[in-house]
């Protein structure tokens, strides 16, 4: 009789109170604890239900680990299983009891596969195959996610003031930046989203000089808005510098922009930016955000977008990301609702665009203006000799104006037929 693998139940008493009801400040410390002795992390889950305490699982290479939290009592338990001998489970537990800051630890070993004949664990064993471990991102939503299989090591991964920052390389998607383990761009498609936050805002406008960039620490939206010889001026407010450096060291595909002379890169809160700024100070003003979450909540308000309206200047632009109209309903309408209520209906215009790593790979844009059309206030030439000059990946004048064609569903959504 052999043992197929351990399995250990870790008991942490009197755990930080901060981690109790924390699931993104228990999450890195489960899962560094998991990866420092030697565990190979597939993906995790973790779920607060108060005031029962919280959940979480961590998917593991040949094991996993089972995680409840107390925050009343202040307890921990943590169910350890691995059946790989690469892992120090007795090295996890003691990193375990040091990252939840424990004033007591108590361990109990349970039998794990005794039962099976020796004979099975050696043939399981045998052979000289090549074993290929495969590590893989995955970003969840409400019934779906997306995998990713990394290349390599994570390449930079630390919790800022204001989210958890990732940034990895993979086997088919390039290098991913990911903010709170949702995907900001990969370099195989990011072009699809920044040529569209730009170009089409750039050539509806007559003569564009001064942009404002909420967001947008990769560098991307400034990077298409350089290209553009009227723009002589790109403010950019950022309001995570650690985005911003990362970025600049692994992804300089992107943060070239934030370089170029025209940009003029602010860190600091864009909402209170935009509360300061001077009325009809913009031409163009490009909202850059992640997800209504975190930092970015504030910049999906009625509020916020009257304010960004005053920036424009007369005939100026407003192009926001606008969620996915397939699992980002309730918002996507309700952001529609203050644009036409704030710009007219007449002036606000979704855009629909393909970007495979934005789950659901269905992403829309919104143009909002002061009086140009997306399609009828086009200037054609300068467009045509633009795009023969620049070396685009994702626009040119037919995907332009393909954008603004609506499938049926989308419409319903935005009230428009």
């Amino acid at each position: 009789m052999v043992a197929l693998g351990r399995q250990v139940v870790v008991e942490l008493y009197g755990v930080k109170a901060e981690l109790c009801a924390d699931s993104k400040r228990v999450q890195p410390v489960l899962e560094e604890a998991l990866g420092a002795s030697g565990a190979q992390v597939v993906r995790s889950d973790f779920n607060t239900f108060p005031p029962n305490g919280m959940v979480g699982t961590v998917v593991l290479e040949g094991g996993h680990a089972a995680l409840y939290i107390s925050p009343e009592s202040r307890f921990a338990s943590v169910t350890l299983l691995s059946v790989s001998a690469q892992v120090d489970v007795d090295g996890a537990v003691a990193r375990l009891g040091k990252g939840f800051g424990a004033e007591r630890v108590d361990v109990r070993e349970v039998p794990c596969g005794e039962g099976l004949e020796s004979e099975t664990t050696t043939e399981r064993n045998a052979g000289d195959a090549e074993v290929t471990h495969r590590t893989w991102f995955t970003e969840f939503d409400v019934g779906m996610s997306l995998s990713l299989e990394l290349d390599g090591e994570m390449l930079f991964h630390d919790q800022s003031d204001f989210q958890d920052v990732k940034i990895f390389d993979t086997t088919k998607w390039g290098r991913v930046l990911t903010l709170d383990d949702y995907v900001m761009l990969s370099t195989r498609d990011e072009y699809v989203y920044h040529e569209m936050m730009t170009h089409p805002a750039c050539f509806s406008h007559p003569n564009p000089k001064r942009a404002l960039v909420i967001g947008g620490g990769d560098g991307g939206t400034v990077r298409e808005l350089a290209k553009h010889a009227s723009i002589e001026e790109i403010v950019m407010v950022e309001i995570d510098a650690m985005v911003v450096d990362a970025c600049r060291d692994l992804i300089p595909e992107t943060a070239c922009g934030m370089d170029h002379p025209k940009c003029n890169l602010i860190i600091g809160d864009g909402i209170a930016y935009v509360e300061d700024a001077e009325a009809e100070s913009f031409d163009i003003i490009c909202i850059d955000s992640t997800d209504p979450l975190g930092p970015s909540k504030g910049l999906f308000t009625e509020k916020f977008y009257r304010k960004a309206h005053a920036m424009l200047r007369p005939r100026g632009i407003l192009m926001v990301q606008s969620e996915s109209p397939r699992t980002k309903i309730k918002v996507f309408k309700e952001v529609y609702s203050f644009f036409d209520e704030i710009f007219g209906q007449e002036n606000v215009h979704c855009m629909m665009i393909h970007v495979p790593t934005y789950m659901p790979g269905t992403w829309s844009l919104a143009f909002c203006s002061k009086g140009p059309h997306p399609l009828a206030d086009v200037d054609r030439e300068r467009q045509a000799a633009f795009v023969a000059s620049q070396d685009l990946n994702y626009y040119n004048e037919a995907m332009h104006q393909g954008a603004f064609a609506l499938p049926g569903y989308v419409r319903k959504l935005l009230g428009r037929g």
